[in-house]
C-alpha cells in the first residue's frame, strides 16, 4: 500500500431511533420527573408485597423504568453540547437563526442526530467517514453524529497516519469538504489536494485565478483545478469513494443500523471495513490470486485449451473467458458444472440393438352416438 491517491467522502446511515423519539427540554423534564416518581413506585411495592412472584414481576417493572430513566438522562446529557453548536452556527450566519426550530434529542438514541440524507430528507442517522485507497484498501474509518463534512478532514488526516505511518500523496474530495482552511492543512501536511474549486458569487470571475490573499499553496490549488489532468485525477474520487460507500450499504448492511450509541456504531463499520475487499473496487489485476481460485483458473483454462486442440467444439470458450476473468470476485461464475461439461465424454450415436422399436399406431374407436331423449 503505497498510498499515492486516497479519496474522502462521508456516508450517512440511518439510526435505529425514531422521529417521534426527540424531545424538547421541557418535555425531556418531564419525563425524567415522571420515570423517577415511577422507579419510587415500584420500590414501595416490592418492600410491601410479600409475594415472590409478584415482586419477580415488580422487578422486573422496575428494570423497565430505570432503563427508561437513564435514557432520559443520557438525552439531557447531550443538550449542552447541542447548544454550543447552536450557538457557533447562529454566531457564524445569524439570517438562519430564525428558522431553525428548538432542539431536540432522542430518548431512543441520545448520540443520533437528525441529518439530511442523499434522498432530500432529514432523519435520524450517523455520518461515517471512509478514506479509501487507489488499490482499494479502506485506509481510514471515523464516525461522528455532526451532519457537515467540513470539519472532519483533519482527524481523517490523524487518523490515516496513526494507521499507515504515511501521509497520501494526493488527496481527493468533494465540495462538502471545501474550505481554505482544509486546502491550507492538507498542504502542510505534504499531500496534494484535488477538491473543486467554489464558484464565485459574481459573474465573470474566473474561480481558477489566484486571489490577492491568498497563500501559495491556495494559490497552486487553484491553478491546478483548472488543468485537464487536474480533472481526470478528480474523476477518480468517484470510483473510490462513492464505489465504498454503495458496496457497504448493499453488501455490508450499512443502510440503516441496530444498534445505538458512537462507540457501538463505530464497531459495527470497522467490522465491515474489515471485510471490505479490494477486488470489488474495480482494480482486480491489483490482487493477487491465491488458493482455490488461481487453481480453478488454472485447470479450467488448460481444460479449455485441450477441447480446441482436439477439435472438440464445446461451445464455452467465451463463458470460460469471461469466467477467467471475474475469478476472486464474489459473483464469479462457478467452475463445478463447466468443468464437468469440458471433461465429459462425447456421446456415441445409438446402436441398431439399443434402436427403439417401431410402434403400430393406434386405431380411434368408433364412438357409439348417445341415444336421443324418449
Amino acid at each position: 500500500m503505497k498510498l499515492k491517491r486516497v479519496a474522502q467522502d462521508g456516508m450517512k446511515v440511518r439510526a435505529s431511533a425514531g422521529a417521534a423519539s426527540f424531545r424538547r427540554r421541557q418535555s425531556l423534564d418531564r419525563c425524567r420527573k415522571e420515570a423517577e416518581e415511577q422507579v419510587r413506585k415500584l420500590r414501595r411495592e416490592i418492600a410491601e408485597d410479600p409475594s415472590a412472584s409478584s415482586k419477580r414481576v415488580t422487578a422486573a417493572k422496575e428494570r423497565a423504568a430505570r432503563a427508561r430513566l437513564d435514557a432520559v438522562e443520557a438525552a439531557l446529557a447531550e443538550l449542552p453540547e447541542i447548544e454550543e453548536l447552536r450557538a457557533e452556527r447562529n454566531a457564524a450566519k445569524p439570517s438562519d437563526a430564525k428558522r431553525r426550530g428548538e432542539i431536540r434529542v432522542s430518548t431512543t438514541d441520545a448520540e443520533c442526530r437528525v441529518m439530511k440524507m442523499a434522498d432530500g430528507g432529514y432523519r435520524p442517522a450517523y455520518n461515517v467517514q471512509l478514506a479509501t485507497d487507489s488499490s482499494g484498501f479502506i485506509v481510514g474509518a471515523e464516525v461522528t453524529n455532526r451532519g457537515v463534512d467540513q470539519p472532519h478532514v483533519v482527524p481523517m488526516l490523524d487518523e490515516i497516519k496513526r494507521r499507515t505511518r504515511k501521509t497520501p500523496r494526493e488527496y481527493l474530495v468533494d465540495g462538502g469538504f471545501v474550505s481554505l482552511e482544509n486546502i491550507q492543512v492538507v498542504s502542510d501536511r505534504g499531500a496534494t489536494p484535488y477538491a473543486p474549486v467554489p464558484l464565485p458569487r459574481k459573474a465573470g470571475i474566473d474561480p481558477h485565478v489566484p486571489k490577492e490573499d491568498d497563500t501559495p499553496e491556495l494559490a497552486a490549488w487553484r491553478r491546478r483545478m483548472g488543468t485537464k489532468e487536474a480533472k481526470r485525477i478528480y474523476v477518480q474520487r468517484g470510483v473510490l469513494a462513492e464505489r465504498t460507500n454503495a458496496d457497504l450499504r448493499v453488501h455490508r448492511g450499512l443502510d440503516r443500523l441496530n444498534i445505538r450509541g458512537l462507540v457501538k456504531v463505530k464497531t459495527v463499520v470497522l467490522l465491515a471495513a474489515l471485510s471490505f475487499q479490494p477486488s470489488e473496487t474495480g482494480d482486480r489485476t491489483a490482487v493477487a490470486e491465491t488458493g482455490p481460485a488461481r487453481l480453478r483458473r488454472h485447470e479450467t483454462s488448460d481444460q479449455a485449451g485441450a477441447a480446441r486442440g482436439t477439435g472438440a467444439s464445446t461451445g464455452c470458450e467465451k463463458t470460460e473467458s469471461h469466467r477467467t476473468r471475474l475469478v476472486g470476485s464474489p459473483k464469479a461464475i462457478p467452475s463445478r458444472s463447466l468443468s464437468r461439461r469440458l471433461t465429459a465424454p462425447a456421446r456415441s450415436p445409438p446402436s441398431a440393438s439399443r434402436a427403439p422399436a417401431d410402434r403400430t399406431p393406434r386405431t380411434p374407436r368408433a364412438r357409439t352416438p348417445a341415444a336421443g331423449p324418449s
